[in-house]
């Protein structure tokens, strides 16, 4: 796939469709609520939602992130684990230049240090459960 023009997702227009990779752990064995989160972003999601597992994968070289206008870090992804989220994927992440988007659950575990990969990954956009209020 070629490589996109990630300045032009940011003026997209309302009808235009992007390609959104979402990467997140689809065991089926989780709780119903994990996988209805995760299976709403392909349902109901005007854009094309890619699904990638990244658990356990410690070899992700032929995952093109540049392919996609967007990559989402679902909260069932723990990006503090490097079973869930490799040294090598992680670095793919970090240099990728569209629009990173993390949902985060558990906002009181590790604040610092998920704090701090979440600049060096360099999410641009993070939905929380947290009040607006209370994010600092």
């Amino acid at each position: 796939m070629a490589s996109r023009d990630h300045t032009v997702a940011s003026h997209t227009t309302a009808t235009q469709r992007l390609s959104v990779l979402l990467l997140c752990d689809d065991f089926k064995g989780h709780a119903n609520t994990v996988l209805d989160h995760i299976g709403a972003f392909t349902s109901y999601s005007r854009h094309d939602v890619r699904l990638f597992n990244p658990r356990l994968v410690s070899d992700s070289s032929l995952l093109d992130l540049d392919a996609f206008d967007a990559v989402i870090l679902h909260y069932s992804i723990f990006v503090l684990s490097e079973n869930h989220l490799s040294p090598r994927l992680r670095d793919k992440v970090r240099q990728y230049k569209g629009l990173k988007v993390q949902f985060i659950q558990d906002e009181h575990r590790r604040v610092d240090q998920m704090t701090e990969m979440m600049r060096h990954l360099g999410i641009q956009v993070l939905f929380t459960l947290l009040p607006r209020g209370e994010v600092r």
